[in-house]
């Protein structure tokens, strides 16, 4: 089972991993004995590879079902396929990509799912104000502290953000999965003070803190937009069952925020994954 969703360490053994070779080769990726496959897992994929810039050949999985979520994510466009690749009428799947806030991008992605599952585009305010939130969050603080100073002197440009939606309509779901891969959030230097008072008082670790933040209990003195409105409105969402399913990784914290679930990973990812579905 490839997904960051579902099989969360696995996941980022295989990311570890992908960042250890692609500093040495070039990557041949054999996706040939891949069973289950998410759309969270191909998004996170195709944005590290992207941020990796390195040469990239794959193959498609034996499984049918797996070969055709492949196919129809249009990962292809980004990897280098070895073998002859089917004729596929693209139409479940869409994503996009940007380093900007774009309303008209996530309206767009919100349209795509519910017309997928429903037949005709439909408003959704939980999903686009979290895509909203997401796209601030990596233009802000994605890249590091005092991110937009250095936009000015012309140093560390804002990171790509990856946005997909996959209407999954055996299931009546529209899936959502946003990935950027920059610092993350818990490699902010934002979060050192936090880090040392949770130190000091208890001992508790990320995955607290991500929980903490969520709840809206992280101290205003971090400026984080995170602690303010984007994970604590996310959370209220999930609560009141606007939003389904919703998963948040960053760094080495995984958190099932819909069953309450928290822990540490045993490997880090580069960055930070919000799925979420509807």
């Amino acid at each position: 089972m490839f997904s960051i969703v579902n099989n969360p360490d696995e996941a980022m053994r295989f990311f570890a991993n992908l960042e250890l070779y692609s500093g040495r080769y070039n990557i041949n990726l054999d996706l040939s004995k891949v069973g289950t496959l998410t759309t969270d897992a191909i998004a996170a994929l195709i944005a590290t590879l992207h941020r990796l810039d390195v040469s990239v050949r794959g193959n498609l999985p034996r499984n049918a079902d797996a070969e055709r979520m492949l196919l129809d994510s249009g990962f292809f466009d980004y990897v280098s396929s070895t073998q002859l690749l089917p004729k596929v009428k693209r139409g479940s799947i869409e994503q996009q990509r940007s380093k900007m806030v774009e309303p008209g991008v996530a309206a767009d992605l919100v349209h795509f799912g519910t017309k997928g599952i429903g037949g005709a585009s439909q408003k959704c305010t939980a999903a686009y104000s979290t895509l909203i939130e997401c796209m601030a969050n990596t233009r802000n603080h994605a890249s590091g502290r005092n991110d937009n100073k250095n936009m000015r002197e012309g140093r560390r440009p804002p990171e790509t953000w990856w946005a997909t939606v996959y209407a999954d309509a055996g299931r009546g779901k529209i899936c959502f999965t946003f990935v950027d891969t920059g610092v993350g959030i818990f490699r902010s230097v934002c979060l050192s003070t936090v880090r040392k008072i949770y130190n000091l008082f208890g001992g508790r670790d990320d995955a607290d803190i991500l929980r903490d933040m969520l709840e809206g209990r992280v101290p205003s003195s971090t400026n984080l937009s995170y602690r303010g409105k984007g994970l604590p409105s996310m959370n209220r969402l999930a609560l009141q069952n606007r939003l389904s399913s919703l998963v948040i990784v960053a760094n080495d914290v995984y958190g099932n925020v819909s069953s309450r679930r928290f822990e540490r990973l045993r490997a880090s990812f580069h960055g930070t994954l919000v799925y979420w579905e509807i």
